[in-house]
């Protein structure tokens, strides 16, 4: 017999202890238990700084994609606890988006030219500026996704392009060296 009832229970003591064990190891590794890491909003006291966005530049004639794109940026912030998102009123940051290109096309054709697959590429820029002085104190550069879909339904795609976008660019501004 492989499994017995009181076996179950002498190995419980270990596997806590494994647990314990390995806890320090990994916290060492930059595996934390809900510890914010450092981000371009930090500094000496530790607290969250509050974020609100500025402006977004769009280029293109999609008039859904600001809303979209705030929305998507806004998400990740707060999942990732970068900072406190206001919508209006002061902020300790002011954050910039510029869309430098979105284009959504047909990538690949069958023999009877229908669409196969589509190519959604976005390209944006942040930039955050201190909410009581407007200096800047940070630039993104150009940050790019592009993405493949077989669906004719832009905003479906749209979607997932922003939402990849949006984790890049909160990427970027964990990137403090």
């Amino acid at each position: 017999m492989l499994w017995h009832p009181d076996r179950s229970r002498s190995l419980l003591p270990c596997g806590v202890l494994l647990w314990l064990l390995l806890l320090p190891v990994f916290s060492g590794c930059g595996y934390g238990l809900g510890t914010r890491s450092a981000s371009i909003f930090s500094d000496a006291d530790g607290a969250l700084k509050t974020l609100k966005i500025k402006s977004v530049e769009n280029p293109t004639l999609d008039t859904w994609l600001p809303y979209e794109l705030r929305s998507a940026i806004r998400d990740e912030i707060a999942a990732r606890r970068l900072a406190i998102w206001v919508d209006s009123g002061r902020a300790d940051f002011e954050l910039d988006i510029k869309v430098v290109s979105y284009t959504y096309r047909t990538w690949v054709y069958d023999d009877q030219d229908v669409s196969l697959l589509f190519l959604a590429d976005m390209i944006i820029e942040a930039t955050v500026y201190r909410g009581n002085s407007n200096d800047v104190v940070w630039r993104s550069g150009p940050i790019q996704y592009s993405d493949t879909y077989e669906t004719l339904e832009e905003r479906k795609a749209a979607t997932n392009l922003l939402r990849e976008i949006a984790r890049l660019l909160a990427d970027r501004m964990r990137q403090v060296f």
